[in-house]
C-alpha cells in the first residue's frame, strides 16, 4: 500500500509538471516559457492578480513576457521569488526602452550621414527611425535583445545585436562604410567594381580601360571585376613569345613588358629534377616551377 502512494505520488507530480510546463509552452511556443525569471522568457507569480494575470494554475496566477496585456512582468515582483521576470529574450511590448546614438561614415574624422534608417523587429512589429541633421538618431522599441539595422542608400548595412533595458536609454553608435563606387573605379573593399564606370566624384573620374591597346582589346572592367586594385592582369600578345600586355587593375592604361620563359630538359641537363605547383599570384594562378640540377 505504502509503494502504491509513493507511485501514484510520483505520477501525480509528473503530471503537474507536465501540465505546467504545457500551459507555458502554449503561451510562448517560441522560446518554451518556464517558471524560472533566468531561463526562458520569464514569468512571474502574482498575490494581487488584479485582472491581470494571463494563465492560472494549481491556484497561482501568472503574467508572461511577451504577452501585449498592458503590463510589463519586468516591472512587477514575483510573489515567491521577489525577482521580476527577464524579457530579454522574447521582448515585450509593454516593457519599453530608448535607444539613441550617432550615425556617421567611416571616414576620419567621421560625418554624419542624414537620413539614416534605424529599425529592428520586435515579433510583428517594425520600430524604425531616421538619423537628424546631426547623424544622431533616437528610437523607442521593447526592452530585450535586437537585431538593429542601420541602412542609407550608397552605404553598406550595418547589423548589431542590442541589448535594450526597460526604462532605460541605450547607447549604440553606427559606422557606415561607402559601399557603392570611388573615383578609382573601387568599391568600399577596394576591389574593382565594373558599375563604377563612367560616373563622376569631386577627385575623379571612375574610367576603365575597355578599348584596343596595341592590336589587342582590352576588356579592362571585365578581366579586372572585383580584383584587389593594384593587381596585376598579364594578356598574351598573339605572335609575340617575348612580351606580353600587364594591366594594373584600376590604375590606369595598360603597358608592355617582356617576360621570359626558360625550357629546361633532361636531356641537356644531369639529374634535373622539376618541381611544378599551381600558385596565386596577383590574385590570379599561375604555375610556380622549380628546378634542381648538378
Amino acid at each position: 500500500m505504502g509503494k502504491k502512494r509513493v507511485f501514484l505520488g510520483i505520477f501525480a507530480f509528473l503530471v503537474l509538471c507536465s501540465s505546467l510546463y504545457y500551459v507555458f509552452a502554449l503561451t510562448n511556443p517560441i522560446y518554451g516559457v518556464e517558471a524560472d525569471n533566468d531561463a526562458g522568457c520569464g514569468c512571474v507569480n502574482v498575490t494581487n492578480p488584479s485582472g491581470i494575470y494571463r494563465k492560472t494554475v494549481n491556484s497561482y496566477n501568472y503574467i508572461f513576457c511577451g504577452e501585449n496585456d498592458g503590463v510589463c512582468p519586468e516591472k512587477i515582483k514575483d510573489a515567491s521569488t521577489g525577482k521580476a521576470a527577464d524579457c530579454s529574450n522574447c521582448p515585450d511590448p509593454d516593457c519599453m526602452g530608448l535607444l539613441s546614438g550617432v550615425v556617421s561614415d567611416d571616414s576620419d574624422p567621421g560625418i554624419a550621414i542624414i537620413g539614416a534608417e534605424i529599425s529592428l523587429f520586435a515579433g510583428s512589429s517594425e520600430y524604425k527611425t531616421y538619423s537628424d541633421g546631426g547623424g544622431v538618431y533616437s528610437l523607442t522599441a521593447p526592452s530585450g535583445n535586437h537585431y538593429v539595422r542601420a541602412v542609407k542608400e550608397g552605404y553598406d548595412t550595418v547589423i548589431k545585436q542590442v541589448l535594450i533595458n526597460t526604462g532605460g536609454t541605450n547607447t549604440e553608435n553606427f559606422i557606415l562604410t561607402n559601399g557603392t563606387c570611388h573615383a578609382d573605379c573601387t568599391n568600399s573593399q577596394n576591389r574593382c567594381n565594373p558599375d563604377c564606370q563612367g560616373l563622376s566624384f569631386d577627385d575623379g573620374d571612375c574610367d576603365f580601360f575597355d578599348e584596343t591597346y596595341e592590336g589587342v582589346y582590352i576588356n579592362a572592367s571585365e578581366l579586372c571585376m572585383n580584383r584587389k586594385e593594384g593587381s596585376t592582369v598579364i594578356i598574351n600578345i598573339p605572335g609575340n613569345d617575348t612580351h606580353a600586355i600587364y594591366l594594373d587593375c584600376c590604375e590606369g592604361t595598360p603597358y608592355i613588358k617582356p617576360y621570359f620563359m626558360v625550357e629546361l630538359s633532361s636531356s641537356n641537363i644531369k639529374n634535373l629534377i622539376q618541381y611544378k605547383r599551381l600558385v596565386k599570384l596577383d590574385e590570379q594562378p599561375v604555375k610556380l616551377i622549380v628546378a634542381v640540377w648538378e
